[in-house]
């Protein structure tokens, strides 16, 4: 009978676990279209052609569009980057008096820290790895 209820326990904790991680990935997935939404938005205005695809990008972001139908429109933004960037390239400097290194880093980790702990940040960026201190 323990051999049951045993059974029975490890099959609730699984189903407990996986709920759990599908509720994650839908979070992320979330935040990661309220990204897109607010990147194609920032990227309005620099070229005609290139509104119309961040414009169809967020678009289907809006509707949940499927992966078949991102990727199609990734590859078409993807090319349309590139061709806005051979007729006038991006400045690859940043203006260092406008914010400060308090200012930076608050940036940086509000931006990646509901996805890496502290030390997955300072790993990646210094190329090694310390003791996880989640």
């Amino acid at each position: 009978m323990s051999e049951n209820a045993d059974w029975k326990q490890k099959y609730r904790d699984s189903l407990l676990e996986m709920e759990a991680e599908e509720k994650r990935w839908r979070q992320l997935e979330q935040a990661l279209r309220r990204l897109v939404g607010r990147l194609c938005a920032a990227g309005m205005g620099l070229d005609p052609q290139l509104d119309d695809e961040l414009a169809a990008l967020a678009a289907a972001n809006r509707r949940n569009a499927d992966v078949a139908e991102l990727e199609k429109l990734a590859a078409s933004l993807t090319n349309r980057v590139v061709a806005v960037d051979a007729l006038s390239p991006v400045s690859t400097t940043v203006p260092t008096s406008s914010l400060t290194v308090s200012e930076v880093k608050e940036l940086t980790y509000s931006s990646i820290a509901p996805w890496m702990s502290s030390a997955e940040i300072v790993n990646s960026a210094m190329g090694f790895r310390l003791p996880a201190c989640r």
